[in-house]
């Protein structure tokens, strides 16, 4: 997951020998937690240096068992149902806005927190008091590691919060290890959104405002970076300009103060409708996972037959809008998307974005007992191996393990589950509790990662559900974490009975295949994995389902002097000194078939400039200056390296209004090629800089009846 080469600006701690040894001294009677000696729990990691801040006085450092004795370190599945901090995420809140971003792309969680997928890093199963990250930073991932004692001032997270029921500490260690690439925590104070979005998904991450300054042809925007898989994340404005916008049980008056929370929405679909007179209307389509947030109620909303019966009726009965989406997306008309969000964060990237687990209830790893101290984690792994089974016992689980083993196999070895490996394990497991807390029928569910999961109840009765997964790289639209899952369960009385097993095969909401998908790729129709996935497939087709996805055109360092710096884009005479990049763009065949588009024979390509950085005593470790690029055509790559730029066709330049760290842009441009000229606004600076282009992978068949012009 990280880059070979270890950065400089962190020390590098080989986290599995640091797990290990700890692991090791635990068995010899020396149990301990990891202290980070590279970014202590003192005040040298708070600031940078100190000017008398009391509050840094009064800061202490704990564990996030100390601070809350139910806390558990992610939660797998579902969302992590926290609102949006839409008022302050330019200001302290930036990098748990970041993170909540985050938190719904799975692979970009996979990629910042390793073995997320599997609940690797928690506070149980081997904990060892050490967490690590990886951050993309300046074109390569590097692993950080940190221990886990958070800054607490008066009683509470000086920084991010442990957010979330059971409270969540990823984001608080998560901007632990931010803190330490910056050296110390006082770079949390102010930051930017963007820069930590692009540090933790190492993509090209763009900030749009829909209903205050929209982008030139944002309709264009909105329906490339979606078709292309991009993740397109908003929420809504603090204005409500309509009763009728958004439901709120009626229990609100519009001007009302008392709407302060803003959940985030994620863009699914654009298209545009013809209505029946000949016109079209724009529209967006949006999914909302959490609970929480008020239900649309005005346009093309569920309610609203008066505006879907003005569709034209062939449109409807091909592609039927209204039918084919999950019971938590819903369509709008364009104007009243920009009338109600404010805030649009664009992240594109050669990984395409899906929508994975969100189907499925959160599950956490939890202590199956209080924990009143620290004591009890620091106990042997054979001492930790006792309780656990002591704890099984006493809930009269222990006298099930040996019947729900030799059951399970058995009835596994009936049924023939082929290229599927099953184990059956009985500890290191997850709960979560389902129903109400205050009934006596309260089910504690209790899943092991990988293999089995059972239902305990008081009359003695036992639920099981295993679960198996085969690897499909070829599947476009998984839904489910890494692969496509087998869920079977298995209903079992106590140990005395006779009763046979029953098997249930059931899946929740799936990306639609065709049968001929199904029999090429999960083998005969006799197996498990065949009748679960047949039973996964959904009946209906999503003609608006994104298709596409972005293609890397150019990754290249470089560098400024001094002697090429302080220039301006009008001065070509000192501007054809600065280095330059060229690439090109051909276009496909002739006889392909080509899309609608804004510009059929034109390319769209987002263009980034990044400047160094980086921290560290082999880095430049300067900050911030104004610099810029142009963007010329010319008529090969050699002749766009040693002509005058005054000999080249200009297309477009790009300039920072101020210190930023990365511009970027996005160009439609004609097959052929093209030479980037980065150029620096500062005089006497020498530095680096990353200059990255990607491009649509091909321009696909339009095939939702969408015609963009």
């Amino acid at each position: 997951m990280a880059g070979n080469r270890h950065s400089s600006e962190v020390p590098y701690q080989n986290y599995d020998k640091l797990k290990q040894t700890i692991l090791v001294k635990r068995q010899r009677g020396k149990p301990e937690l990891f202290v980070d000696p590279s970014f202590p729990p003192d005040l040298s990691s708070l600031t940078y240096v100190y000017i008398g801040d009391d509050r840094y006085e009064r800061t202490k450092f704990a564990r996030p068992l100390e601070i809350h004795a139910n806390g558990t370190f992610a939660g797998v599945c579902g969302v992590w149902n926290v609102p949006f901090p839409w008022k302050h995420f330019k200001k302290r809140g930036w990098f748990q806005a970041a993170a909540q971003v985050l938190s719904l792309a799975v692979r970009y969680m996979e990629k910042v927190v390793p073995g997320y997928r599997k609940c690797e890093q928690n506070f149980e199963e081997d904990y060892i008091g050490a967490f690590r990250f990886n951050f993309w930073r300046f074109g390569a991932w590097v692993e950080t590691t940190v221990d886990d004692y958070l800054p607490v001032l008066d009683e509470r997270l000086m920084y991010c919060n442990a957010l979330g029921e059971p409270p969540e500490f990823w984001g608080a260690l998560l901007e632990k290890a931010y803190a330490k690439f910056n050296k110390a925590y006082e770079t949390i104070e102010y930051g930017e959104i963007m820069d930590a979005l692009t540090d933790m998904t190492g993509a090209i991450c763009e900030y749009f405002t829909p209903d205050v300054n929209p982008p030139e042809h944002f309709f264009y925007t909105l329906y490339s970076s979606v078709v292309n898989r991009s993740l397109v994340v908003c929420w809504r404005n603090e204005k409500r300009l309509t009763r009728s916008g958004f439901n709120f049980d009626g229990s609100m008056d519009v001007n009302s103060d008392l709407d302060n929370d803003r959940y985030l929405h994620i863009i699914t679909a654009v298209s545009k409708f013809p209505l029946v007179d000949g016109r079209e209307v724009e529209v967006v389509r949006l999914r909302c996972f959490f609970p929480d947030e008020p239900k649309w109620n005005g346009k093309f909303s569920n309610s609203d037959t008066t505006s879907w019966m003005d569709i034209n009726k062939e449109f409807m009965e091909k592609y039927l809008p209204q039918k084919n989406k999950e019971d938590n997306e819903y369509w709008m008309t364009l104007n009243d998307f920009q009338c109600n969000f404010g805030g649009l964060i664009i992240c594109s990237g050669v990984e395409p974005y899906y929508i994975e687990g969100f189907g499925l209830e959160r599950s956490f790893t939890c202590k199956t007992e209080k924990i009143p101290d620290l004591v009890y984690i620091l106990h042997s792994q054979r001492r930790l191996s006792e309780r656990r089974s002591s704890s099984l016992k006493s809930r009269d689980h222990g006298r099930f393990r040996g019947y729900v083993s030799e059951k399970v196999k058995k009835k596994v070895n009936e049924i023939k589950v082929s290229e599927t490996n099953l184990t059956v394990k009985m500890d290191t497991c997850r709960r979560r509790s389902t129903g109400d807390a205050t009934s006596s029928e309260n089910i504690n569910h209790i899943s092991y990662p990988g293999c089995i999961s059972y239902d305990h109840t008081t009359q003695g009765h036992l639920k099981c559900q295993m679960y198996t997964s085969r690897k499909h790289q070829s599947l476009p639209h998984e839904e489910i974490y890494n692969s496509i899952n087998t869920r079977v369960s298995f209903e079992l009385e106590s140990s005395n009975s006779t009763s046979d097993i029953s098997v249930i095969i059931s899946r929740p909401h799936s990306a639609p295949m065709s049968s001929a998908d199904t029999d090429s790729k999960f083998g005969s129709s006799g197996s498990v994995s065949q009748l679960t996935q047949s039973n996964f497939l959904a009946t209906r087709k999503d003609f608006f389902r994104p298709r596409g996805g972005w293609k890397q055109i150019i990754e290249q360092h470089g560098g400024w002097t001094k002697e090429t710096s302080g220039i301006r884009s009008t001065n070509l005479d000192l501007l054809t000194k600065c280095p330059r990049m060229s690439f090109m763009l051909a276009g496909k065949d002739v006889d392909q078939k080509q899309p609608h588009s804004r510009s059929p024979k034109k390319n769209l390509v987002l263009i980034s400039l990044l400047q160094d950085y980086r921290h560290g005593v082999e880095n430049s470790n300067n900050m911030p200056v104004q610099f810029g690029f142009s963007l010329y055509r010319c008529k090969n790559a050699e002749h766009g390296e040693k002509k005058h730029l005054s000999k080249l066709q200009f297309i477009s330049n790009v300039e920072s209004k101020f210190e930023a760290r990365e511009i970027k842009t996005r160009q439609s441009l004609d097959d052929g090629c093209y030479v980037v000229v980065p150029y620096c606004l500062t005089s006497g600076h020498d530095g680096e800089f990353l200059l990255r282009i990607i491009g649509e992978k091909d321009k696909l068949e339009n095939k939702n009846g969408c015609v963009v012009s």
